[in-house]
């Protein structure tokens, strides 16, 4: 199956909106995740798309694994003070299903995305969660969790709808590459409430992946408004094996390849469509598929 998202918001409306909510920095400059003197986040566009496959699957047709998804997350704050006010308990929520849905224990996660976007009370709110559930008080030194962090949102801005997919790539080919980018900017570094996620966890250049084993493994989170968390695991890839070949995986394989074709065909015929009729200034372009037939309607 196929997943993404798509951020291409009109920026004049998206920077009026975080500055009604005071949360769009002065400048630029003071735009800087995991800082305390961030100013607010920086709206940007993007777009990401994966091809997801249940490993099984993809082991048995050969594919190249980039990445294993082993824990999933998902919870809600609930009712809240404001719509940009984040409440740790969710997030920790989201932490622990994601680790109870995985074979993999959090002290074997070598680096976590955050979600932090520059606004000086998310970030501080997603730390502590981090330390609530990682490095507890209440836990002996030895027995904290303190894996690295960053936040891809220092080099590509905040894609909103797509800012999850941001920090998923970059997880991806970090764990492919064996390096972690850098986070940008940080120069007043933040701090969880007791110290449990300290400053020496940010990458603040990039670096080699903490140690030379296979095994990698990393965490992403994305909080979105509201109070909607998720939590995701991601392990590095499978070497791929040797394709499996029998009369029933030929005959699936066929039926994809000329769905895959159909598809091809199909869209191609949309871009011919656009093309004739987006040459006329103010059209309003709408077609929908149904039983092989391309419906449109033009406003001229």
């Amino acid at each position: 199956m196929l997943a993404g998202a798509v951020s291409a918001a009109d920026p004049f409306f998206v920077n009026m909106g975080f500055s009604i909510f005071q949360a769009f920095p002065e400048s630029p400059q003071t735009f800087n995740p995991l800082d305390n003197n961030s100013g607010g986040l920086l709206a940007s566009q993007g777009a990401g798309m994966f091809v997801l496959k249940r490993l099984c699957d993809a082991e048995r047709d050969a594919d190249k694994i980039h990445a294993v998804i082993s824990g999933i997350g998902l919870s809600n704050d609930g009712r809240g003070q404001f719509v940009l006010s984040p409440n740790s308990k969710g997030q920790v929520l989201a932490y622990q299903r994601a680790y109870e849905s995985s074979k993999v224990p959090p002290e074997k996660i070598d680096y976590i995305e955050c979600h932090a976007t520059g606004t000086p009370l998310g970030d501080k709110v997603e730390l502590d969660s981090m330390e609530q559930f990682f490095a507890s008080p209440d836990l002996p030194e030895g027995k904290k969790i303190k894996p690295l962090i960053g936040s891809a949102k220092s080099n590509l801005g905040h894609m909103l709808t797509a800012a999850g997919m941001g920090g998923m790539i970059k997880v991806i080919l970090a764990l492919q590459h064996g390096e972690i980018p850098a986070t940008r900017g940080v120069k007043a570094a933040m701090t969880s409430k007791n110290g449990g996620v300290s400053e020496k966890q940010i990458v603040q250049k990039t670096a080699v992946w903490p140690h030379n084993r296979k095994d990698r493994r990393a965490a992403v989170s994305a909080f979105g408004f509201g109070g909607t968390n998720a939590h995701l695991i991601f392990e590095s890839g499978v070497k791929a094996s040797k394709r499996i070949d029998s009369p029933k995986l030929k005959i699936h394989r066929s039926w994809q390849l000329s769905v895959w074709k159909q598809f091809m065909a199909d869209a191609k015929d949309y871009m011919n469509f656009i093309e004739r009729y987006m040459t006329t200034s103010s059209t309003s372009v709408l077609f929908h598929r149904s039983a092989g037939k391309v419906l449109s309607s033009i406003r001229n």
